[in-house]
Parts: C-alpha cells; sequence; structure tokens
C-alpha cells in the first residue's frame, strides 16, 4: 500500500512538473479576469519563483523581473531567459532583501502554506509593492478532500489525535509539518490594514493538467459542478492601500 500512495505521489508531481507553463498560462488568464494590473509596469516580484516559469508568463511586460527562492532550481545559470531580463535571488521571504515601494506587482504560486510564519510573509510581500501596486496570490483549498501535493487524504479531515500516527506509518511523517494551509479568507484579514481586495478566481485546472489515473473522476467532479463548489485552490488578487 505504502509503495502505491508513493507512486501517486509521483506521478502528481511529475505530471505538475511536465505542465507547469501550462498552469501558468491558466492563472495568468484567471489573474487577467480580476485585474488588467498594474498601470505602471516597470519591476515586478515573484516570490517563490522555483524553475521561474510563472515569472515568464506573468512578467512579460515588465521591464525588470526579479525571482525570490531559499535556493538556485537546477537549470537556471543565467539571468537572461526567453529575451527577458530576469535577476534571480537567493532569499528569505520572511525578509526580503529590497527596500519599501520597490515592486509594481508581487505575485506568491503555491508559497504561503509552505511559510513558517504566513502573516509576515504577506507584511513583506505588501511593504515592497509600491502604492496602488498589486499582490497575486494563490494557494490550494484548505478543505478540498485531498493533499493537492500527495494526494493523500487531507490531514484537516483526520482526527488530530490520529494524524501523527497515521501519516507516519504511510511514510508521509513530514507532511504534517511543512504544509499549513490558510483558510479562503485568513489572507484577507491579514492584510485588511494595508492592501484591498480586488478579487477571487476559484482555480480549476483543465482535465489534462491532472494525473493520469485521476482524470476520469476529475472530469466527472468538473462536470457535476462539485468542483465550482469546492474548488482545487484559489487566486486571489490585492491592491495596496
Amino acid at each position: 500500500m505504502q509503495q502505491n500512495l508513493l507512486r501517486f505521489t509521483e506521478d502528481i508531481q511529475q505530471t505538475m512538473r511536465a505542465n507547469l507553463y501550462e498552469r501558468a498560462s491558466y492563472l495568468k488568464l484567471l489573474y487577467d479576469q480580476i485585474s488588467s494590473g498594474p498601470v505602471i509596469k516597470e519591476r515586478y516580484l515573484d516570490i517563490g519563483a522555483a524553475e521561474a516559469v510563472n515569472s515568464m508568463v506573468f512578467g512579460g511586460n515588465f521591464d525588470d523581473i526579479y525571482c525570490v527562492d531559499l535556493k538556485l532550481p537546477k537549470g537556471i545559470t543565467a539571468s537572461k531567459r526567453e529575451g527577458l531580463d530576469i535577476h534571480y535571488i537567493i532569499a528569505d521571504a520572511h525578509k526580503l532583501p529590497f527596500t519599501d515601494n520597490s515592486f509594481d506587482l508581487v505575485s506568491m504560486f503555491s508559497v504561503i502554506e509552505h511559510m513558517e510564519d504566513s502573516q509576515l510573509a504577506l507584511r513583506e510581500a505588501v511593504r515592497v509593492l509600491k502604492e496602488g501596486g498589486e499582490l497575486v496570490m494563490q494557494f490550494p483549498n484548505r478543505y478540498f478532500p485531498l493533499d493537492l501535493h500527495t494526494g493523500l487524504i487531507n490531514p484537516v479531515f483526520v482526527p488530530i489525535f490520529a494524524r501523527k500516527a497515521l501519516f507516519t506509518r504511510l511514510g508521509y511523517k513530514n507532511l504534517l509539518d511543512e504544509v499549513e494551509i490558510p483558510r479562503r479568507k485568513e489572507p484577507d484579514q491579514w492584510l485588511k490594514h494595508s492592501a484591498v481586495l480586488l478579487g477571487v478566481g476559484r482555480v480549476l485546472y483543465s482535465a489534462d493538467l491532472v494525473p493520469q489515473r485521476v482524470r476520469r473522476i476529475y472530469k466527472l467532479a468538473k462536470r457535476t459542478g462539485l468542483l465550482h463548489v469546492m474548488p482545487l485552490g484559489y487566486l486571489c488578487v490585492y491592491r495596496k492601500a
């Protein structure tokens, strides 16, 4: 059983890696439905940029693109990619190495749930935004039945007293320590004194962007409208007050 679960997790990770550009393009379309973006498009920051795929999709119209992560991803060796100026910086999202009011757009994709202090990371993101600049953030639905990182049952639905024993037995002990997904409205509360919510998009990827072995079930859930009630995640857009 454990081996089957680990293979399922690997299927999820492989599917995600194979469709990075398609996922980024979908999120950009969702973002465009909420906002046309900042009026001035000079500097863009992507926090938790990883391979910088989201950075390139969202930063295409910006003069300068800055990427921040804890380590330099494999394969990224230059600041120039596909004709764009990309500056990759190793830094902690809790303490960004930028002055106040530095960027017109800041993004955080699948990042906030991995932060040690989510509120501090969001405050930092807004701090480096220019007045009127925008923060776009995507994160999983805390109450989706499955954990989207592994394919296991969502730990939220497992009684607290049984979580550690269950996930340790299944070989996913670190899952409980590494991911803390916020409730949908928690970021709104954390940012209520510094940013205004412009809109929220439900993340509903097309079926070809989910693992093959669950694609049939996913299509059914989408066709019946279940995913509209319980989306995979959310994309929230804020404007700095």
